[in-house]
């Protein structure tokens, strides 16, 4: 049979239609059979020009032995020093040195195990170089603490969220009440016509706790905002209309505790990330005995590391990575946030 040019030109269409579709369908399959998603990255991004040019960087994977694979990189002004493994194969942790010279921009960071080979883009930002935008404090401020859950409640639409495992139960003093971050943006000339200077608000981490989590305390990750406060862009801007309005912004950073539904706790680095005991020691509370000469051993002992509750397990800061980690989380607060 006689096919016309019409023929032809229709079936090489539908051919190249077919080859089109098949290359949809396979393509990223292929792309990404090999590749990790980390489920954190910590820091997540970084700056140049940061007065430490060292940076360590924390890589997890809770289903993938991360530390099989080896990490490489190819940027101007920026070198690979080190990579440490820990106990627990989720984790890689590796530090980069940072020169002076180094340029804003996306790193791209090779992980390779055998023939299996992914690259996470690693961004580093330029910094905020504006004028007096962290200004610190000092005694001639003054200072009004809020408790964020219990101040305003501006935003009922993020009072109770799915993934959150509490929500708001005002009829329960324990419980959650629902303020939150526009609840205290609304109120800034309030505060600002109380005469005073700076805000410190309690902790306004994730706590993703199921339960007596609104005071803050009990910090479920380091690097985000609690949802049911608002994100961190409204952190971000609520602290720029503090700025505009002359208040000054403390924020409340944990370092002796995180909460027991914190993800770092859920799957520990090493196991000496946290203060243990045979069974469940709380801290005796006794701050004055960290300054007394005479104190007993156990007393100081309990102090130092007793847990602050059974929901908030007592940290080991003497671990140098983890120590680093804590270090740069303020850090990185004070440079993304412009906090005071």
């Amino acid at each position: 049979m006689k096919v016309n040019d019409e023929g032809i030109f229709y079936r090489y269409k539908m051919n190249l239609k077919f080859l089109v579709v098949l290359v949809l369908l396979t393509g990223p399959v292929v792309a990404q059979k090999n590749a990790v998603q980390f489920q954190h990255v910590e820091p997540p991004f970084w700056w140049v020009g940061m007065k430490t040019t060292s940076l360590q960087i924390l890589f997890y994977n809770k289903d993938v032995n991360v530390s099989e694979y080896t990490a490489s990189l190819d940027y101007a002004g920026v070198a690979l020093k080190s990579v440490k493994k820990v106990s627990n194969p989720h984790y890689l942790f590796l530090t980069l040195e940072i020169s002076s010279d180094a340029k804003a921009g996306t790193v791209p960071i090779a992980f390779t195990f055998g023939k299996k080979k992914f690259t996470h883009q690693y961004a580093l930002k330029a910094k905020d170089t504006s004028a007096n935008r962290i200004q610190g404090f000092n005694p001639s401020d003054v200072i009004y603490l809020i408790m964020p859950d219990r101040f305003a409640n501006g935003d009922i639409k993020n009072d109770s969220l799915p993934g959150m495992l509490e929500g708001a139960h005002r009829e329960k003093p324990e419980s959650r009440h629902g303020g939150d971050l526009k609840g205290i943006s609304d109120h800034l000339d309030y505060i600002k016509d109380l005469g005073v200077t700076a805000i410190w608000l309690n902790p306004v981490l994730e706590n993703n706790q199921p339960r007596s989590s609104y005071h803050g305390y009990a910090i479920t990750d380091l690097y985000k905002i609690d949802r049911r406060f608002g994100s961190n862009e409204d952190y971000l801007a609520f602290i720029n209309k503090s700025h505009q309005l002359g208040l000054k912004v403390i924020q409340d950073m944990v370092m002796n505790h995180i909460g027991n539904y914190h993800w770092l706790f859920k799957d520990l680095p090493e196991k000496n990330w946290i203060h243990q005991f045979p069974e469940f020691t709380r801290s005796n509370y006794q701050s004055s005995v960290v300054s007394d000469p005479y104190r007993s051993e156990y007393d100081a002992n309990l102090i130092s590391n007793g847990w602050f509750d059974t929901t908030m397990p007592d940290v080991d800061q003497t671990d140098p990575i983890f120590a680093t980690y804590l270090i740069q989380n303020t850090l990185w607060w004070i440079e993304y946030a412009g906090i005071d």
